[in-house]
C-alpha cells in the first residue's frame, strides 16, 4: 500500500516538474525561435539592409511573448 503511495507521488512530482519545464519553454524558448525565424526571412528578402534584420528580431521576439502574456492572461494564469 505505501509502495503504491509513493509511487503516485513520484509520478506527481514528475508530472510538475515536467509542466514547469514545458511552461518555461514556452514562455521564454517560443520568442527566441520566433524571432530567430523572423529574422531568417528578413535576410532572405533583404540581404543588404542588417536594420531591417535587427527591428524583424525585435518585434519578432516581444511580439510573440506579448501574445503569450495575453494568453495566460487569458487563461488565468500569472506569468510573473
Amino acid at each position: 500500500m505505501l509502495s503504491g503511495f509513493l509511487a503516485l507521488a513520484f509520478l506527481g512530482l514528475f508530472l510538475e516538474a515536467t509542466y514547469r519545464l514545458l511552461a518555461v519553454a514556452l514562455l521564454w524558448l517560443a520568442p527566441i525561435l520566433a524571432a530567430l525565424a523572423a529574422m531568417q526571412v528578413t535576410l532572405e528578402r533583404h540581404p543588404t539592409d542588417p536594420g531591417q534584420v535587427f527591428w524583424a528580431f525585435i518585434i519578432g521576439a516581444l511580439g510573440v511573448r506579448f501574445l503569450i502574456g495575453c494568453l495566460a492572461y487569458a487563461a488565468g494564469v500569472r506569468t510573473r
